[in-house]
C-alpha cells in the first residue's frame, strides 16, 4: 500500500476481513507453468469493485444503489483500491518465481496500477 496512514490501513484491514477479500496470491502448479506460454494476471481490488462490495452488501445487488455504482463516470477507469495494493504486494514471491519475458498491460489504470506494483521488485525487471 503506498504511504497509508496507520488508520487508513487498519480500515483496510477491516474491510478486507469483512468483505474476505483474498490477498494471498497462489503459486502456479510447476508442470502448468511449463506447459503454457501465457500467464493471465488480473488486476488487483479497484475502487470500482470495492464500491461495488460495499453497495451490494448495504443496499442488495440491482438495487437502484448498485445501479447508481454501475453507472458512476468516476469508476470507467478506477486506480486500485489499497487492498488492491496489498494483493500486488502480496504477489511478489509467485510473480518473482516466474521467468517473465514480455508484459503486455492494458492502459487502465487499476491494470497499470498492478504491473507496476506487482513486478516492480522482479528479478527480470529490466527486460520486461
Amino acid at each position: 500500500m503506498q504511504s497509508a496512514t496507520d488508520e487508513e490501513r487498519a480500515t483496510t484491514l477491516a474491510a478486507i476481513e469483512y468483505h474476505k477479500i483474498p490477498i494471498e496470491t497462489i503459486p502456479m502448479i510447476k508442470e502448468d507453468l511449463d506447459k503454457t506460454k501465457y500467464i493471465l494476471i488480473r488486476h488487483g481490488l479497484s475502487t470500482f469493485n470495492f464500491k461495488n462490495l460495499e453497495v451490494k452488501d448495504q443496499f442488495g445487488n440491482g438495487s437502484d444503489e448498485w445501479r447508481a455504482v454501475q453507472k458512476d463516470p468516476t469508476l470507467i477507469d478506477p486506480e486500485l483500491h489499497p487492498a488492491g495494493f496489498m494483493q500486488c504486494e502480496a504477489a511478489h514471491p509467485v510473480a518473482n518465481s516466474i521467468n517473465f519475458k514480455v508484459v503486455f498491460c492494458s492502459p487502465m489504470q487499476r491494470a497499470i496500477m498492478t504491473t507496476i506494483h506487482m513486478f516492480k521488485s522482479h528479478p527480470n525487471r529490466a527486460n520486461i
